[in-house]
């Protein structure tokens, strides 16, 4: 027996018995930790995303007429230039009315949060509102490499992403396409779309991560107009 411990190891200190400790200890850990991510998943699957919640309570559609209202006096980027896209005029992003696309893939080269398993639903989107020197994306950015997509092409690709295991769905340079953005969520909504919408946007020549349609802001009405004005620093 052990001595001076005995209601830790009641019995002899044999190399069988302390494998059996060693196993039901471990045991016990592994046993908490999937307890905990299990309890974790179930939260993370009885979460609202803030677009459904929009949509649920009949906000989603006017937010989707504010917005293509934004088109006609185009101001979505700091660049606000001011030329009505709903009549074939374009900025200093170049881009239509309509969304371009370069393409639509799991992606698993962006942060680990967003990568998980089954990868990050990118769509990429053609142009851009800054137009960096040192651009990673030439092609799709500057040269405007990709096809004109409908609201619902865009859908359609957001649940393509969802159907073949992407966690989210992640859209890359975004900012001049937020109408159709908005619109397409909906109508993927509507047809089952479920995972959390994130947005890689440039704006004030800065990078950056932020929830855009699931966003706070978004639900609190603050979007488009108020919200993009804020961005650009007026």
């Amino acid at each position: 027996m052990v001595t001076g411990n005995v209601g830790v190891f009641p019995m002899a200190m044999t190399r069988r018995n302390f494998i059996k400790i060693m196993c039901l200890a471990g045991g016990a850990i592994l046993l908490k930790a999937c307890t905990r991510a299990d309890e974790q998943r179930a939260d993370l699957e009885s979460c609202q995303t803030a677009y459904a919640k929009l949509e649920a309570e009949g906000k989603l559609a006017e937010r989707i007429e504010q917005a293509y209202g934004i088109l006609e006096k185009c101001e979505l980027c700091p660049n606000r230039c001011g030329v009505n896209r709903r009549e074939g005029q374009r900025g200093f992003c170049r881009a239509p009315e309509k969304a371009m696309v370069y393409s639509h893939d799991p992606h698993f080269g962006e942060e680990l949060p967003l990568v998980g398993q089954g990868g990050s639903g990118t769509i990429f989107f053609s142009n851009c509102s800054l137009r960096c020197v040192f651009c990673q994306n030439w092609p799709i950015a500057h040269e405007g490499w990709g096809r004109e997509v409908s609201d619902e092409d865009l859908a359609d690709m957001m649940l393509d992403l969802q159907q073949i295991g992407c966690h989210n769905i992640n859209l890359v340079t975004p900012t001049h396409v937020m109408p159709n953005i908005v619109s397409a969520t909906r109508i993927a909504l509507k047809k089952g779309l479920h995972p959390l919408v994130v947005e890689y946007f440039q704006a004030g020549g800065g990078r950056g991560l932020r929830l855009s349609v699931s966003s706070a802001r978004m639900e609190k009405g603050e979007v488009p107009e108020a919200w993009l004005r804020r961005r650009a620093g007026t």
